[in-house]
């Protein structure tokens, strides 16, 4: 016998006391017609030795032996778990014996030295075949339960209910926990729209279109809807997430099977968010609103009183820092009313028309370094600089930049603004030199209301300034970039397509 066909051979056990009587059943075994590996034992106690130290695909043993018998063996190794086929070998006379074996546990009986005997190749192969179904079937069966108790400890976990649809036979079931949540009584067979009209009037309408698109056999058989049911015992409104999968038939809809889940808490605390954002915006705005008539009254106010005073008078230094406060609070009134409209839907407006980047860059410098005289802001241009923009959205986004840099800068360096016109778009770089931005601040530096650690200069920004650069950036369809390093310091890059053809002067507002 090769290797092969060793490792491929069914192992079998064959246990008698009479040497002869084992080389007839042996010689008729090897009839099976494929390899076979006989161990022979001339005891009960031998071939339970034998049956410790391996395993066997089939045991045939006599009856009567001197000592222990057959039935001993069989007890043996049915009480140490072994399954092994067990075929009982009998003389003529013994078959009651051999039945009652068999209700021992034994998996067939063969009557030795009679026409019994020409049929043991037949019983080897009947007896391990179904052994080996029963196995499969066993460890599948295992599997099934391993596999129904891991989904059921997951359902537990995550809250879902089950639910099965029998489209062809109207008929709707679920376990226990989709019934609860949908309100059905127990141990009831119900219709098809049973869940249906568990869900609040005013859902249903919304339900009933997510469940005809699930059923439609053009699409893709998807379910998944959010609905109201009844109202909860604190009488406050409950909320349903129903996800499903449609299943199809000759174009029908036959099956229809999903999950629900209790979303309820979600649902309040979007509602909770929602109220909260849009009262946090309404009182931005009206704040924002009400106090830009006194500071502009106060910044009226302010200058003409800087134009009535002496050079060198006392009150000039007064009024000069009365203009630059109330220059900063109009600022500070503005990035708050732009956060608001942001977070609004609308988003930023823009109002596009034909501008010179160029020319916006040099005048926001400009300013910027007029009212920073000990700071050195310097532009350059190159380039084509012509376009579609909003050119006072973009001299916002020139001038948070740079007074961003000359925030964050040193005195005595140099804040460079650059701005280039390329084939398709302008890009605008703000760069300064100083201490590299954290990594960790980099990915929340746009996020609202985020400040870094403060500088030398004494003002003190809300954090809104890079929020709302991106915002109008993504407003033309732009991007802005930071790139900071403590080698190269600073640098913030703008790009912006030229605008779309055929967008001029006094076009409709564009929103980001």
């Amino acid at each position: 016998m090769s290797a092969a066909d060793e490792a491929e051979a069914l192992r079998v056990l064959l246990v008698d006391d009479d040497e002869l009587d084992r080389m007839i059943v042996a010689r008729a075994l090897r009839g099976h017609g494929g390899p076979i590996a006989i161990v022979e034992a001339d005891s009960a106690e031998a071939a339970h030795a034998a049956i410790v130290a391996g395993s066997f695909d089939c045991i045939f043993s006599d009856l009567h032996m001197p000592g222990r018998d057959g039935a001993w063996l069989l007890q043996q190794i049915r009480g140490r778990g072994v399954d092994t086929p067990f075929v009982a070998l009998t003389g003529h006379g013994d078959e009651q014996t051999a039945v009652a074996m068999m209700k021992a546990g034994a998996a067939d009986y063969v009557v030795k030295g009679g026409p019994g005997t020409g049929r043991l190749a037949q019983v080897l192969g009947h007896v391990v075949r179904v052994h080996r179904a029963e196995r499969e079937t066993r460890q599948a069966e295992q599997a099934l339960r391993r596999s129904e108790e891991r989904l059921r400890l997951a359902l537990e976990v995550t809250g879902l209910g089950t639910w099965d649809v029998d489209v062809l036979a109207d008929r709707f079931e679920c376990d226990e926990r989709c019934r609860v949540l949908l309100g059905l009584p127990r141990d009831a067979v119900h219709a098809m729209n049973a869940g249906y009209l568990a869900i609040h009037p005013e859902a249903r309408e919304a339900a009933l279109v997510a469940l005809q698109r699930a059923l439609d056999p053009t699409g893709d058989g998807r379910y998944d809807c959010e609905y109201r049911v009844a109202d909860g015992e604190d009488g406050q409104p409950r909320w349903l997430r129903g996800a499903g999968q449609a299943y199809f038939q000759d174009g029908r809809a036959t099956r229809l099977v999903g999950t629900v889940l209790d979303v309820t808490a979600r649902k309040r605390e979007e509602e909770v968010a929602r109220r909260r954002g849009e009262f946090e915006q309404q009182l931005i705005g009206i704040v924002s609103h009400d106090l830009r008539n006194p500071i502009s009254a106060m910044i009226m106010g302010a200058a003409v009183l800087a134009q009535r005073l002496a050079a060198n008078s006392p009150l000039a230094s007064v009024a000069g820092r009365i203009l630059s406060s109330g220059d900063r609070a109009v600022r500070l009134i503005r990035d708050l009313l732009d956060f608001t409209q942001a977070r609004s839907s609308s988003g930023i407006p823009i109002q596009r028309r034909a501008a010179d980047v160029h020319e916006v860059c040099h005048q926001t410098v400009e300013e910027v370094a007029l009212n920073h005289p000990d700071r050195s802001v310097v532009h350059e241009a190159g380039g084509d600089g012509a376009g579609l923009w909003d050119p006072d959205r973009l001299a916002q986004v020139v001038g948070n930049l740079a007074i961003n840099a000359v925030t964050y800068s040193p005195p005595g360096t140099t804040v460079m603004v650059r701005s280039r016109g390329l084939a398709d778009r302008v890009v605008i770089e703000v760069h300064n030199l100083g201490a590299a931005i954290p990594a960790a601040v980099l990915p929340t530096l746009f996020t609202p209301f985020q400040r870094r650690e403060r500088r030398q200069d004494p003002d003190r920004s809300i954090g809104l300034g890079l929020f709302i650069v991106k915002e109008i950036v993504v407003a033309h369809g732009g991007a802005v970039h930071v790139r900071s390093t403590p080698a190269d310091g600073t640098r913030f890059t703008v790009e912006l397509p030229r605008g779309a053809a055929g967008e001029g002067e006094g076009g409709d507002p564009e929103h980001g």
